[in-house]
């Protein structure tokens, strides 16, 4: 066994797979507490069947072969910026096609479906990508207005909600 350097694997969704390249930076913190850095050597163009992640490859030097081999690691990836909103989770509809977006209200104050992506999940919020960089989100009243219906939009305040 090669054990420098030694090479972890981890499973990434296709929510954030486009985000992860090679040579990328990870950081690794191993199960003893020690935190090390990592470069990304291997993103998988092919999801694993049973699971739908993708693999990636992370390699750290190891030159006085301190660690072994089957060490349990936790490994955070630092991917490109992506521009986000942070939205309730109950903002999100999906349209006739099934495709997941919020209803979104354009500058003639008409209702339009607007696709996003899972850029990460928080429970009662998500992060989402895919809106200009400023939109007008429908979050109370979305299921009750299609696209094409005229509103007049109520600005609230934004509970905690923030853009990234």
């Amino acid at each position: 066994v090669d054990m420098n350097p030694m090479e972890f694997t981890v499973f990434a969704s296709e929510a954030v797979i486009d985000a992860i390249e090679m040579g990328d930076t990870a950081k690794v913190a191993l199960a003893s507490g020690q935190t090390l850095e990592g470069t990304v050597s291997y993103v998988a163009v092919t999801a694993e069947p049973a699971s739908r992640t993708f693999p990636v490859e992370v390699q750290m030097p190891n030159p006085d072969l301190a660690f072994r081999e089957g060490l349990t690691a936790s490994i955070t990836l630092k991917g490109r910026p992506i521009q986000a909103h942070q939205i309730p989770t109950s903002a999100l509809v999906l349209n006739t096609e099934g495709d997941i977006g919020v209803r979104t209200v354009n500058a003639e104050n008409m209702v339009v479906f607007t696709p996003v992506a899972i850029a990460q999940n928080m429970n009662e919020t998500v992060w989402v990508s895919g809106l200009a960089d400023s939109a007008t989100i429908i979050v109370r009243g979305q299921d009750f207005v299609t696209d094409g219906d005229r509103v007049e939009p109520q600005i609230i305040p934004e509970d905690g909600m923030q853009s990234q």
